[in-house]
């Protein structure tokens, strides 16, 4: 949360706290005693969504493995996920045509 938030230029404070809001919100915590797989596909689904950004700034090819890797994980907890992998696809070719 803490890299997607500095990402949209937002200040290293709000950045913090944001993280932390999400962090120590009821649901979230809820869930991390609970045997769900909600929590850990979001966190693979903003893996992979801060890695592909970085990939689409830098090109480095590094974050794109990273973003395959998230991606795929996140696939493998819930196949209806694929839409969301699916909409990472223009951070990857706009980049990789560039």
């Amino acid at each position: 949360m803490y890299g997607l938030a500095r990402n949209v230029r937002i200040s290293p404070g709000i950045a913090l706290f944001v993280s932390f809001l999400f962090l120590f919100a009821p649901v979230v915590l809820a869930q991390t005693i609970v045997n769900c797989t909600d929590l850990i596909t979001a966190v693979f689904f903003l893996t992979s969504l801060y890695c592909a950004i970085l990939f689409y700034k830098n090109g480095r090819i590094l974050y794109f493995y990273a973003t395959a890797v998230a991606a795929g994980l996140l696939w493998g907890m819930k196949y209806n996920q694929v839409f969301f992998v699916l909409s990472l696809i223009p951070f990857l070719w706009e980049s990789g045509t560039s």
